[in-house]
């Protein structure tokens, strides 16, 4: 019996997902492990996020992963890292669950081997973070003013576009599987109902609903 799989690429930020490049590198490393294993490769999700973040605030890894467990299949991902830089969400994953297979390490893998591939991941996250705050300090070290406390309406405005940002980014994430069940006929209360069956959240962690997907569809205009 052929095994099947779904397929998962994620990239950090919105320029990489615009670019594509790091999507279609994963891509195609899924498309040629299936074809050389004669694997049935279902299909492929694609996510922007970080690899920090929890399954609550990855609603596209949770939705492959409700769908893996619905169809008895696992998760595919080029790298470890991609699924996840999170240790203990690896280790669900991986270990306990054993609900993702990673190219990089094989479908034979240890817990030994994943439980150091899952350290690792994490440590390049902690590094990444602090590369970052250590060229926040340099900055600042050479008079680089990083926030302007006198200027409230200027601040209250960046507040606003950092939200309207997320809540785009999120619609962006849900996009390509919504789009596929509105092809498929599905009516606004279906799709918030198959959502709320595999366990996908809402941008604020709740339910959906017709109106909470058609606002949702509306930001993609």
């Amino acid at each position: 019996m052929t095994k099947a799989f779904i397929g998962y690429c994620r990239v950090s930020t919105q320029e990489q997902g615009e670019s594509r490049n790091g999507l279609e590198g994963q891509r195609a490393e899924i498309e040629r492990w299936a074809a050389y294993n004669g694997y049935e490769l279902v299909e492929i999700f694609e996510e922007v996020a970080s690899g920090g973040l929890g399954l609550h605030d990855r609603p596209v890894l949770s939705m492959a992963l409700a769908m893996a467990k619905q169809m008895k299949a696992k998760v595919v991902v080029s790298k470890l890292d991609r699924a996840s830089r999170d240790a203990g969400l690896i280790r669900e994953l991986m270990h306990k669950t054993k609900r993702v297979v990673a190219i990089d390490l094989g479908e034979q893998s240890d817990n030994f081997v994943r439980h150091i591939f899952a350290g690792l991941a994490e440590k390049e996250r902690e590094m990444i973070s602090m590369r970052t705050k250590a060229g926040l300090a340099a900055a600042k070290a050479r008079g680089v003013i990083l926030g302007n406390r006198t200027n409230l309406e200027e601040a209250r405005a960046e507040a606003v576009k950092v939200i309207k940002n997320k809540a785009d980014s999120f619609a962006a994430r849900l996009r390509a599987p919504i789009e596929r069940m509105k092809n498929c006929g599905m009516t606004l209360a279906e799709i918030a109902k198959e959502l709320n069956e595999q366990g996908t959240p809402t941008a604020r962690g709740g339910n959906w609903d017709a109106a909470s997907v058609c606002r949702l569809v509306a930001r993609w205009k």
